[in-house]
Parts: structure tokens; C-alpha cells; sequence
């Protein structure tokens, strides 16, 4: 059997550009969207910022036409400092590290039909953040066959190792992903590994993250190490295909 030469894929430029920002800072007439301010009496008010006077008062025009003078002493919030808090909280440029747990579930059985191919997977990512939008990087993972696999109900591990891709295209504390990891594996068995996955990331602070998503693990192996007799089954390439629900933390 020829050696398996393990190339990860060069990504597609199908990363689309950044998707439309949040709303900016509001102008002093009634266009866009209605800020809420929350007073200390329990009160919400909304409406469009007209003028105002530092550390005494702000002036709005209420969504019902109303000109409204409060006083600063007796507000208790307003989205726009809010939404300003959480942008900060935006991926930031420079370096940064993805830690990762996933549970797959198998689509289909092995070639053989005996035992499923469910498993769970530990992985790292080590990369630079170029902008909010765009992380790259390089990981490896453990993947443990707990079930087993084939001819054998002994559970077994394999260790892909992959380019990584994050789209994040709001910068935002809260932000959808869409990301791709692509490559082979490391070990006595080799073939290709690919893995898009869609979700979302919520800042934790300006510096740490937590990502839910959810995406579909495609596996080709050959050197199974299992039948080593079968020279017609090494040439196989059994299927490893799953759906993956994965949870991480970006520091």
C-alpha cells in the first residue's frame, strides 16, 4: 500500500465580507433606531437623542413625538452605553488559542456494520487573529472510539491534525461562527480529516470566549490496524462520518 501523503486543503475565498455593524452612534434627529432609557424610578423611556448638557441633563424626542428633559441624576441606563460595553468585547488582533470538547455521533456504521463509530474529541487550535472577522491557525486533536470499531469492541484513539479557520463577522460580544478544520491524521492510520462547523461565540470578557457549535465530521482512514491479514479491507477507506456538537473556550 502506497504511503498517504497528508495535505490539508487550501481554504476557499468563500469567507464573505463582514456582515453590517451595529448601529452607530445616534444623530440629533429622529432617524435609525430608538434608544431605551431605563430610570431609576423603574420608568423606560424611548427615543432619539436631541442635545445635552454634561454631568446635568439629556434632551429626547419620544417615539411619540414627545421633547423630553431628564435629568442625568435620574437615569439609571442606556442602551447605547450598554451596546458600547459589549463591543469592546469584540475579538481583538493578535495572537490566541482555541480549546475544544465535541461528542460525534455517528452517521452510518463501518463497512462491516458491527460496532458504531461515536465518539468524543479534545482539540487545540493555535493561531493569530488577523481582525474580528478572521481567525487561522493550526490544531491537532484526540479522538477516543469508546464503542470500538469493526472487528473489535476495544475502544480506540486517533489524532488528526488540521488547518483552522474562524469567521466571526460581528464585532460584538455576541457573534455568529462559521469555521472549517481541514487535514489528515498521525499515527499508524492515515487519511483525511474535514470538519465545517456554524455556531456562536459570547465574550466572556474582552479577552476570553465561549463557542457553541455544532457541525458534520467527515473521516476517510486506511491502514486499519485491526485486520492487518485483509490486504482487500486495508484498501478500503472506512467512513467515519458524524455530527458534532462542540463547546470552547478562546483565549
Amino acid at each position: 500500500m502506497s504511503k498517504f501523503i497528508i495535505t490539508p486543503l487550501i481554504f476557499s475565498a468563500a469567507l464573505i465580507s463582514s456582515v453590517a455593524s451595529f448601529a452607530s452612534e445616534p444623530q440629533p434627529d429622529t432617524c435609525g433606531k430608538p434608544e431605551k432609557i431605563y430610570l431609576k424610578s423603574g420608568e423606560t423611556v424611548s427615543g432619539y437623542l436631541q442635545s445635552q448638557i454634561p454631568g446635568e441633563s439629556v434632551t429626547y424626542i419620544t417615539t411619540d413625538g414627545q421633547t423630553l428633559v431628564i435629568p442625568v441624576s435620574d437615569i439609571k441606563r442606556i442602551d447605547r452605553d450598554r451596546h458600547k460595553e459589549y463591543r469592546q468585547q469584540g475579538l481583538k488582533q493578535g495572537y490566541k488559542g482555541l480549546y475544544g470538547f465535541s461528542f460525534t455521533v455517528a452517521t452510518d456504521k463501518n463497512w462491516m456494520d458491527f460496532n458504531p463509530n461515536n465518539r468524543i474529541e479534545l482539540s487545540t487550535t493555535q493561531g493569530y487573529q488577523f481582525n474580528h472577522c478572521i481567525y487561522a491557525g493550526a490544531g491537532v486533536a484526540w479522538q477516543y472510539f469508546y464503542e470500538g470499531y469493526a472487528l473489535t469492541d476495544s475502544a480506540f484513539s486517533l489524532i488528526p491534525v488540521f488547518a483552522h479557520v474562524r469567521w466571526t463577522p460581528v464585532d460584538h460580544r455576541f457573534s455568529p461562527i462559521a469555521e472549517l478544520k481541514a487535514g489528515g491524521f498521525f499515527g499508524k492510520m492515515s487519511g483525511w480529516y474535514l470538519q465545517p462547523s456554524i455556531g456562536i461565540r459570547a465574550a466572556i470578557n474582552d479577552k476570553y470566549g465561549f463557542d457553541l457549535t455544532i457541525g458534520y465530521t467527515i473521516q476517510r482512514i486506511t491502514g486499519d490496524v485491526f485486520v492487518p491479514y485483509d490486504p482487500e479491507y486495508q484498501i478500503h477507506k472506512p467512513k467515519l462520518d458524524g455530527v458534532n456538537v462542540s463547546i470552547a473556550i478562546d483565549i
